[in-house]
C-alpha cells in the first residue's frame, strides 16, 4: 500500500511516497499542507515525521470521509512503527 511521508531534509521538508515532481517546502506545515491535498485525491495515508525521525501523526483520506488523525502523539510520546502499521490496517480494513 502506498503511504505519503512528511520528513524533514537538509534543506527543508519533503514529501516522499509522491509520483509527482520532488519538491521542498521551507516549513514543516506547507508540506504538510500539499500532503494532505494529495492524499485527498488519491485517498492514501499520511504520515507526518519530526524533524529527529519521529513519527508525529497517521493521517487517512477515505473515499467518501473527510481528512481524519488515526494517530497523533506529541512531543514527549512517540508511535511506534507497528502501532502505525497496525493503525493504518485497520482503517484500510474498515473501508473495504
Amino acid at each position: 500500500m502506498r503511504t505519503l511521508k512528511v520528513i524533514a531534509g537538509d534543506r527543508g521538508w519533503h514529501v516522499e511516497g509522491s509520483t509527482s515532481r520532488k519538491r521542498v517546502f521551507q516549513t514543516k506545515q506547507s508540506a504538510i499542507e500539499a500532503a494532505r491535498k494529495l492524499a485527498k485525491s488519491e485517498h492514501i495515508p499520511l504520515i507526518v515525521y519530526s524533524k529527529d525521525g519521529k513519527v508525529t501523526s497517521v493521517n487517512s483520506y477515505q473515499r467518501g470521509a473527510k481528512f481524519r488523525t488515526i494517530l497523533s502523539a506529541n512531543v514527549k510520546h512517540t508511535i511506534s512503527n507497528k502501532r502505525v502499521r497496525d493503525s493504518i490496517a485497520k482503517v484500510m480494513a474498515q473501508n473495504k
